[in-house]
């Protein structure tokens, strides 16, 4: 229908659209950008910095951000794609783009670095990026995946967490020289730049990944030792957060 938000009004192109508002200090508005096309379509995580916002999301079939185009991955099917978009610290929508394939996509987060935008999600299936294929085929039911754009909206990368079983990404935060992806797994995930991989206890564990500065993926840990993340039954991480240090 139709959302206001102070003085700003914008009406959903479809079932549901996404939207990013920005207030002051004092909780008044100061703008207000719609996202969305015939389908459902939302945000749901946002990072800014001083000159910048990132957000992402869910975007079924093509629309639009604030009026930038953005094409959904698959024409032939009505699954989300992962909608990422950059705007200007106004508002200005600058760019959008759909991630995923012909299989329903989901984000889990998003973080600004020194580089340009990090986003985490789950996907299933062939990731590709505006009908251009990334490369990367899902191994088992899911993935979690790790994508890196500019601050223009150029793709610089992405990477797949993941197995031969259902996988995916819970949150994704910032910390000092990079991001950490957290998830979970089961069987075995392969242990990517850190040479093993890591066995599920139970039905479900936990994992973290940590990522450069530039988003590129280092490796993942259960920190079994201290059983935080792993255990005989079925462990998850539903969010994370990160501190001045960590």
């Amino acid at each position: 229908g139709t959302l206001r938000v102070g003085d700003h009004v914008v009406s959903a192109a479809g079932g549901s659209d996404g939207f990013v508002a920005a207030v002051d200090g004092s909780g008044r508005p100061l703008w207000l950008v719609r996202a969305g096309g015939d389908g459902a379509d939302g945000f749901t995580a946002v990072a800014a910095d001083t000159d910048f916002i990132a957000a992402v999301g869910a975007v079924t079939g093509d629309a639009d951000v604030g009026g930038v185009p953005v094409a959904g991955t698959d024409d032939q099917t009505l699954a989300p794609d992962v909608l990422v978009a950059g705007l200007g610290a106004d508002g200005a929508p600058r760019w959008a783009q759909a991630v995923g394939g012909e299989a329903e996509d989901a984000a889990a987060g998003v973080v600004i670095t020194g580089d340009g935008v990090v986003v985490g999600a789950t996907s299933r299936g062939v990731v590709t990026r505006v009908g251009q294929d990334l490369g990367l085929e899902v191994g088992g039911a899911a993935d979690a995946l790790v994508v890196r754009f500019d601050r223009a909206g150029r793709a610089l990368g992405a990477a797949l967490v993941g197995g031969t079983d259902y996988d995916g990404a819970r949150a994704l935060v910032a910390r000092p020289g990079g991001a950490t992806l957290f998830g979970w797994f089961a069987g075995t995930l392969p242990g990517g730049g850190t040479g093993a991989g890591l066995i599920a206890d139970g039905g479900d564990d936990a994992f973290a990944a940590e990522l450069d500065a530039g988003g590129a993926l280092l490796g993942a840990a259960t920190d079994r030792d201290r059983s935080a993340l792993s255990g005989a039954g079925r462990e998850e991480i539903t969010a994370a957060a990160s501190g001045a240090d960590t």
